[in-house]
């Protein structure tokens, strides 16, 4: 095999093998997939070249940082050791790559003497002796970037019986790799560096190591006539343990339909899923040189508490974060939440600057991943409760929406919206598949806070003061719902209940209700609600 493997967009090739030509003038045998002789399975090729490269080189240019072919090599070659990353057009980096030196060679202008191929022609040939490349190694250890849980989607098994059945179990699992790339907050093996695993007897921890990835998604397609039955595990790839199973049963009157279906609701339960095994990774770390990851997954589990100490101990946490990585826009958009969080809990005596910190955070953190579906949904989720950029928030809380269909997140941020802006029906819709798509959430108690607003927009008062109870149970410190859940019990006369409703958010948030509602658009559900708390107080 050759010495050199080059990974690149087709778009690039021209140049690539401008490239290609030099690094052979220096006696190297160079693999590029233009090479791949007719007739073979392109995928294994790749694989088996990458696999047995002494060097992986990465072109990285603004179109081969769009492909996730191109970044699954680059993460394959990372773990390996053997990365040499080069950069034309001053392309931006994907996160996970930008701690590793990469040489830039815009300047190269095809000079063989030229210093930046001088550089690039060092790492190779310190890789190829056996020596550690110095332009590979992180120059600055204590400033990496935020890392990511990494998964790969093992080839599924036909236990059909009938090999003509491939081609839906090779569809189904393309399906699931396709929805989960959407996913940033995981990184993605590309399918062809699991398809050279078919039908090969290997041990979890095997594809793991030779991967590099902590998570393995396994599964198996069986069919009976016109019935198919989907079977999915989630697997630790550091032990073998079995961290999540479902099957999905139907029918294969629509396979496109059915292919759809099982991919969407996989995403919803695999990035919560795989989310949480990584908090419970990272609790189990001393807190001390902890990466910008493992801080931001700290501090996710304490904002789900909705208390005021774990708030601002979340904030520490995520400061740190950010001082690590200016660049680290998921902790912008939960911090730009927490901010948002104490600012309508009224957990400061200085509401204004947690309120300014709030909206510059989330200006950040939209500017720097304006295509990360969950950066964008907890931006929605902090702008809502300020008042602040409503119609910029359906914006993007649409696109949340549109990039990643499967976030459990979007679904009920964009129901909060739909609600606050008087769409009842469609508001209750987006937090029935929030729910659908993560039904053993921990954000159980907003979904059915979300619900209760809706319905209380409706009028239907009962209804929502049932829900607002359900969701207190749950999540005892949320003070807006007391405040709700009073002007339920003003409109039906139950007035002992409202004062202790009223009562129950002033020891929460340590202040007087007053007459803000920020979660409520419309001006006749405004005065519906100041009618309910004015119906408590008069009969007080």
């Amino acid at each position: 095999m050759a010495d050199i493997f080059i990974s690149y967009a087709r778009a690039d090739k021209a140049r690539v093998a401008r490239l290609v030509a030099t690094l052979q003038a220096n006696g190297w045998t160079v693999w590029w997939d233009a090479e791949v002789s007719p007739g073979k399975e392109f995928d294994d090729v790749i694989a088996a070249a990458l696999e047995r490269a002494k060097a992986v080189l990465v072109v990285w240019t603004p179109t081969s940082v769009a492909s996730r072919w191109v970044r699954g090599e680059a993460r394959i070659g990372a773990d390996r050791g053997i990365l040499v990353p080069v950069r034309f057009d001053d392309a931006q980096l994907p996160i996970d790559a930008r701690a590793i030196h990469t040489i830039d060679l815009d300047d190269w202008d095809y000079d063989a003497h030229s210093p930046a191929l001088q550089s690039v022609c060092q790492s190779i040939a310190a890789l190829l002796s056996g020596a550690a490349p110095a332009a590979s190694t992180q120059s600055a250890p204590e400033l990496r970037p935020a890392d990511k849980p990494s998964l790969a989607v093992m080839p599924f098994v036909n236990l059909s019986g009938d090999p003509q059945q491939d081609y839906f179990a090779d569809g189904m699992m393309e399906e699931i790799v396709t929805a989960l790339s959407r996913v940033r907050s995981i990184f993605v093996i590309a399918s062809g560096s699991t398809l050279c695993f078919k039908g090969k007897a290997i041990s979890a921890q095997a594809v793991g190591r030779q991967l590099g990835v902590r998570y393995l998604l396994e599964g198996s397609v069986r069919r009976s006539g016109d019935r198919v039955r989907i079977a999915l595990k989630l697997v630790d790839a550091t032990d073998g343990s079995q961290i999540w199973a479902e099957r999905y049963d139907g029918t294969l009157e629509d396979v496109f339909a059915l292919q759809d279906q099982v991919s969407l609701n996989v995403v919803g339960v695999i990035v919560p899923t795989v989310q949480n095994a990584e908090i419970r990774r990272a609790s189990s770390r001393p807190t001390q040189n902890m990466g910008c990851y493992d801080l931001f997954l700290r501090a996710l589990a304490l904002v789900g508490a909705y208390e005021k100490a774990e708030a601002f101990a979340a904030l520490e946490l995520l400061d740190r974060a950010i001082a690590l990585d200016p660049q680290y826009a998921m902790a912008m958009g939960l911090a730009a939440y927490t901010h948002a969080q104490v600012v309508v809990s009224g957990w400061s005596d200085d509401l204004t600057h947690h309120r300014r910190l709030a909206l510059d955070l989330g200006r950040r953190a939209v500017q720097l991943a304006d295509d990360d579906a969950e950066v964008l949904s907890w931006v929605t989720g902090a702008y809502l409760p300020l008042d602040e950029n409503f119609d910029d928030s359906i914006v993007l809380i649409d696109r949340s929406l549109a990039l990643n269909p499967g976030s459990s997140l979007a679904w009920l941020m964009s129901g909060w919206l739909r609600a606050a802006a008087g769409d009842a029906d469609r508001a209750v819709e987006h937090f029935q598949m929030s729910m659908r798509l993560d039904p053993c959430s921990s954000d159980r108690g907003y979904q059915l806070s979300g619900i209760a607003l809706a319905r209380f927009g409706q009028g239907r008062y009962v209804e929502a003061a049932a829900l607002l109870r359900e969701s207190l149970q749950l999540q005892p410190t949320v003070s807006i719902n007391q405040a709700l859940l009073a002007a339920c019990y003003g409109h039906l006369g139950n007035v002992d209940a409202g004062r202790a409703a009223i009562a129950g958010y002033e020891v929460l948030s340590a202040r007087e209700l007053d007459e803000r509602v920020t979660l409520l658009r419309r001006q006749e559900h405004r005065k519906r609600y100041l009618d309910g708390i004015e119906l408590v107080r008069r009969a007080g």
